[in-house]
């Protein structure tokens, strides 16, 4: 999932971020040529391969999901976690999987 880059940033978070994006970007690229589906952007544009439509509220309330301690993962992990159930979706051919 993108992080936005800005110049407010401190100048060792900057470089991390640029170094971070690059990784990313390569990646992305290995998985395209390698057939697989590549989807990147902000959460909404992931929480949206799997309905969500409040990604927001959804890493905020009680609701596991069946996942166990998801209540004491914090926001980035819960992040990376819907991230990860939309990847599966995608390498199941699905347009979306609920």
């Amino acid at each position: 999932m993108a992080e936005p880059i800005s110049r407010s940033m401190g100048a060792s978070a900057y470089q991390g971020a640029i170094t971070r994006a690059n990784i990313e970007g390569v990646i992305m690229e290995v998985a395209k040529f390698s057939g697989k589906s590549v989807v990147a952007g902000p959460l909404a544009t992931i929480a949206s391969l799997i309905d969500l439509v409040k990604p927001k509220q959804c890493l905020k309330a009680n609701e596991s999901w069946g996942i166990e301690h998801w209540e004491d993962l914090n926001q980035n992990f819960k992040e990376a976690v819907l991230a990860g159930i939309a990847a599966l979706c995608l390498s199941e051919k699905k347009v979306r999987c609920k």
